[in-house]
């Protein structure tokens, strides 16, 4: 999905745990929310809203009930809006990946990438195994991480989740 911004700016939502993407849930329907959790194990998307800030100017895009989007520009420069409330803190997944061959598609063979810290890539298997731990390990016990995923030619190496009672 692409919002272009009346500034000119593009929002792009194309994964998960964008820093200016927010579910918006009406209070008159927080509490059928929560009971369809409760009941189902599983959240009522069909109850929230998307709503988006521009990382340029700070307008704010929403969705109404009807799937049209309308734009808040603030008073102010407020930014970052829409970000977790822990801040930098948020707990993020780590993912890396690396295949014996590139395709046209793929230029390098491996990556190691987590919102909020630099990606790394390399030709070599034994660098990003080893900037993917590395990674691993510090946001672990920053308390930083949801979860982590590395995966050679398509077959799971390590996998990790956050649990919280552990």
């Amino acid at each position: 999905m692409k919002i272009e911004c009346k500034c000119g700016n593009y929002i792009v939502d194309q994964t998960d745990m964008l820093r200016n993407k927010a579910i918006l849930i009406a209070d008159q329907d927080w509490f059928d929310f929560l009971e369809s959790v409760k009941e189902t194990g599983h959240d009522d998307l069909e109850l929230s809203r998307k709503l988006y800030e521009c990382d340029e100017c700070g307008r704010l895009y929403i969705y109404d009930q009807n799937g049209g989007l309308n734009c808040f520009l603030p008073e102010d420069e407020s930014h970052n809006i829409l970000a977790s409330m822990d801040g930098d803190n948020w707990k993020r997944s780590l993912f890396g990946g690396w295949w014996k061959a590139s395709t046209a598609i793929r230029t390098q063979k491996g990556y190691v990438e987590c919102e909020g810290e630099d990606t790394y890539e390399s030709t070599e298997w034994s660098d990003i195994k080893k900037v993917y731990f590395e990674m691993f390990e510090r946001l672990k016990d920053e308390n930083r991480l949801r979860s982590a995923l590395l995966r050679m030619d398509g077959e799971n190496i390590h996998s990790w989740k956050y649990n919280k009672d552990a």
